[in-house]
């Protein structure tokens, strides 16, 4: 299945003053939760009341985050993740395409006390000297489109994502 248009669903719309990043989404399907622009430490978050759905953007600068391996950038996050749910389990590892990038990504099951079975995807890509992390959730029944395996309001997001590797001028 290919892309498909949905330019007249973004209603919202954020930009970083820091990075070249910009985000389109449909705001009567996302409330924006929290956001912060800082040149070390961006991110910007949306929620779906209806179903748990989550996104979580972030750039964060890090020293050393070229000799950092995927497997330990992985495992910071999961530790994370076990925090809050300590009983995940590990659906896939996988590369994905998404605006102009492959960011290695791992699925995990949770069981979300309000919303019941859902996966957590944490998606990254190691940039010069920062790391860009995605943070996506959704029910677990949903079904997922190509070519981002996620599900359609999430891939509608990130048809609306546009960032450059080097994140440090506006766009």
């Amino acid at each position: 299945m290919g892309t498909f248009d949905i330019s007249s669903a973004y209603t919202g719309e954020w930009r970083s003053g820091f990075h070249n990043i910009r985000v389109r989404y449909n705001s009567n399907v996302w409330s924006e939760i929290l956001s912060q622009d800082f040149a070390d430490d961006t991110f910007f978050s949306l929620f779906d009341k209806q179903d748990g759905s989550a996104i979580l953007l972030r750039v964060e600068q890090l020293d050393g985050i070229a000799a950092m391996t995927d497997a330990m950038i992985e495992k910071t996050l999961a530790d994370s993740l076990k925090k809050s749910y300590p009983d995940y389990r590990i659906q896939q590892r996988l590369y994905v395409e998404m605006a102009g990038h492959s960011f290695y990504a791992v699925d995990y099951l949770i069981d979300n006390k309000r919303f019941g079975a859902q996966i957590v995807r944490h998606a990254f890509l190691k940039l010069e000297d920062a790391l860009l992390i995605l943070l996506l959730s959704w029910p677990s029944e949903a079904v997922l489109l190509e070519p981002y395996q996620l599900p359609a309001k999430h891939a509608a997001f990130i048809q609306g994502l546009q960032l450059v590797s080097d994140t440090h001028y506006p766009c």
